[in-house]
């Protein structure tokens, strides 16, 4: 089968899921209804029973797990214009106190909801002098987009997983069922004909309901309803953008005007403008608050002139779908030829000069960011990238941490910092003491450490990385 990429997964409480894929620039959405597999000539039905068997192998986690999940019940298509009608009916309430848009308002720019400017204290002209605010219940902690959960910045998935997880194995379930048509619909390789970041989020999509007659499962192509379209338009990547990040000396570029040159999976990342190559790192809409924070602390980076003393990238541009200035579905930054993530050269095959050169760089550029009061979170050797000619390079300023580099209670502080930085240095100076194999998945899982790719990290090297020891 043609490789797919999975964009989206959801199941709900009926029992009922649904599936999209990407495969070489055409879009697959499968809905699979219970009611659906039960055979008119076989009331025990073996793939209802199959289906049945992957759905109670799921754990409650799991079945939840999915950011962009959607619940359906037994007519998705009602089910979706329920939930439009309900998102209708609360759109106009905010604030703590649950009321209207009326008078002076101010937005949180961390979970992005509008308050009351008495509700919270704070006059207009209070308000036209605060750049960046954040509300009482973000300060607290009881809610931030930077959730300790979740990593930051491009997360591209490694869908050949173990056989025995449950999620995997239903989509593989589905997918099964859909192999001639993404046969039959997806050209080759070679053969793609997207060429702009536009094209790529706006393919064509087959959409498809899995039915059972006569005991066998097969797949009945379904009309492109407007519900239908609107949950493709849902996939789509992009934050709406604060007033101090607008005002940031930043020029705008449209994704048609971008060529893709190079894709890791779902994402297009390697792209070209005129003669120019960039780095498109595409936003995450579930976590707005990782993407402002990555701009706001790379244009302070470059503010301060700290590009001529690190190596770092920068901000080339933000880039949008359409001639509008305030949502982005994505930032332009600086190319780093030949990137490998410095987790792939925690070796004590690589040279020890090497090694040793990178732990003092690595050191060097934390405790430069320190020195001017810039906290690089997410510290970890994913988020150093080592280029064509060996030299280091800091990227990833998302915030949040990666369980088994960074302790929960120290995320996005500088104590966070120099925790993952020693753990980096560690495993520089002696791998074979401080990594272990991320091939060895009881080790990894035992240890907590997510399994993720970093920037312009090779999809397919994710199995030859090495995480430092946390015990």
């Amino acid at each position: 089968m043609k490789q797919t990429h999975v964009l989206n997964f959801f199941q709900d409480k009926n029992n009922d899921s649904a599936l999209t894929v990407l495969s070489n620039g055409v879009r697959f959405h499968v809905i699979v209804e219970s009611k659906q597999l039960q055979s008119s000539t076989d009331q025990d039905s073996k793939a209802l029973e199959e289906y049945s068997r992957l759905l109670n192998a799921l754990s409650d986690k799991a079945r939840h797990q999915s950011q962009g999940s959607r619940q359906l019940s037994k007519d998705p298509e009602a089910d979706y214009a329920e939930e439009d009608q309900k998102k209708e009916d609360t759109q106009d309430t905010y604030c703590i106190c649950r009321g209207p848009d009326r008078g002076f308002m101010i937005g949180c720019d961390s979970c992005e909801e509008w308050y009351h400017g008495d509700c919270v204290g704070i006059t207009q002209e209070e308000g036209a002098s605060i750049d960046e605010y954040t509300c009482a219940q973000c300060e607290k902690g009881n809610r931030s987009p930077t959730a300790a959960s979740r990593d930051s910045g491009i997360v591209l998935e490694d869908h050949d997983k173990a056989e025995d997880d449950p999620e995997d194995a239903l989509q593989a379930w589905i997918l099964s069922h859909l192999e001639a048509e993404v046969e039959k619909h997806a050209p080759s390789r070679s053969e793609m004909q997207v060429t702009n970041a536009h094209d790529w989020y706006h393919p064509s999509t087959h959409f498809y309901s899995l039915q059972c007659n006569d005991g066998k499962v097969t797949p009945t192509e379904l009309e492109a309803t407007t519900e239908l379209e609107n949950r493709m338009q849902d996939l789509l990547p992009a934050v709406t953008l604060p007033k101090y990040i607008l005002n940031l000396d930043v020029p705008w570029f449209k994704a048609s005007d971008l060529e893709v040159v190079e894709d890791s999976g779902p994402v297009p990342t390697l792209v070209r403008h005129n003669d120019d190559h960039h780095f498109l790192k595409v936003v995450d809409p579930t976590q707005p608050g990782p993407t402002k924070r990555e701009l706001k602390i790379m244009k302070d980076i470059e503010r301060l002139g700290l590009q001529k003393v690190i190596r770092v990238p920068q901000v080339q541009g933000l880039v949008s779908f359409t001639d509008g200035k305030t949502e982005m579905m994505g930032f332009l930054q600086t190319h780093i030829p030949g990137a490998e993530p410095l987790t792939h050269l925690l070796d004590s095959d690589v040279p020890q000069s090497k090694r040793d050169r990178w732990a003092s760089e690595s050191e060097e550029m934390v405790n430069t960011l320190h020195k001017h009061n810039l906290v690089w979170g997410d510290a970890k050797a994913d988020n150093f990238m080592v280029d064509k000619d060996e030299k280091l390079w800091i990227i990833d300023f998302g915030g949040s941490y990666t369980e088994g580099w960074v302790d929960a209670e120290l995320n996005e502080t500088v104590e966070g910092d120099d925790m993952g930085t020693r753990k980096i240095v560690n495993a520089l100076h002696d791998p074979d003491a401080n990594t272990f194999d991320l091939d060895d998945t009881t080790v990894a899982e035992d240890k907590g450490v997510k399994r993720k790719h970093s920037d312009e990290a090779d999809e397919e090297d994710v199995h030859t990385e090495k995480r430092a020891r946390v015990d």
